[in-house]
């Protein structure tokens, strides 16, 4: 930032660098969605990117940011570099022989302002048995427990605009995951883009006449998967299974474990 030119009166006076992408990676980027103007593409980590059909080029971008230390990164950093989160101190896992226990998430999928889900899971846990090929499973919402199972509010799509036209991805969103240690300390936070895809009903337990689907997001931290069904009587989505897969190594490092 050149800090010889007056500052307008509400833009920033520091620039801080909070994320950096490469649009030349988008032939490697994800397609989730499209519509009758736009196709969509996800790029790591929580980018949205959108291109004209006709022309292939640049239609929108999106950053999604999850606020968990949000503050400090875009104030803290450097034009040139990003803030540097202070380095981490493993925390005493007083019990690794019984497992992961007594975490907290909560989890929102929305658009637009617009909440499709907005839930808070509290006493979860995951036995030592559970943890296998590098991940702990921990299971939130029991696909054989029916009242545990959670409608999507309303229509579940992405809404975008320009100043010439608008339009909506259907069956894509943002979730925004914030996952609580036994300490409450930030265990797991991400915001991204998802989108739902078709996906064979599950199998040993109730079943369910409508298609069904699923969202999944994967990063070095750990994998989430949700299983959705939709119900043509209520024409709505309803959250039947829902699993975090931890990554084994990420919990090594944060509790200074050998698992």
């Amino acid at each position: 930032m050149d800090r010889s030119k007056p500052t307008t009166k509400n833009g920033p006076r520091w620039h801080s660098l909070v994320a950096k992408y490469s649009l030349k990676d988008l032939a490697d980027a994800t397609l989730i969605g499209c519509d009758r103007f736009v196709r969509v593409f996800h790029l790591d980590p929580g980018l949205l990117v959108g291109l004209w059909k006709r022309a292939e080029e640049l239609a929108f971008v999106v950053a999604s940011l999850h606020f968990h230390q949000l503050v400090e990164r875009s104030t803290l950093g450097s034009a040139a570099a990003p803030y540097e989160l202070p380095p981490h101190t493993p925390l005493l896992d007083d019990s690794p022989e019984y497992g992961l226990h007594g975490y907290q998430l909560h989890i929102d999928i929305h658009s637009s302002g617009t909440f499709s889900l907005c839930s808070t899971f509290r006493n979860l846990f995951t036995k030592k048995g559970c943890i296998e090929n590098g991940y702990a499973k921990l299971i939130v919402i029991h696909f054989q427990n029916s009242a545990e199972h959670l409608p999507l509010v309303g229509k579940v799509g992405l809404s975008w605009r320009t100043d010439v036209f608008d339009g909506c991805i259907k069956s894509c969103a943002v979730m925004d995951l914030t996952l609580l240690d036994e300490y409450r300390k930030p265990f797991w936070c991400f915001s991204s883009p998802v989108c739902m895809r078709p996906s064979p009903s599950p199998s040993g337990g109730p079943h369910f006449a409508g298609e069904t689907y699923c969202i999944e997001h994967k990063d070095a931290a750990g994998t989430v998967h949700v299983q959705l069904v939709w119900l043509e009587e209520t024409e709505e989505y309803f959250i039947v299974s829902l699993v975090l897969y931890l990554s084994t190594a990420r919990i090594n490092r944060w509790f200074g474990t050998e698992y």
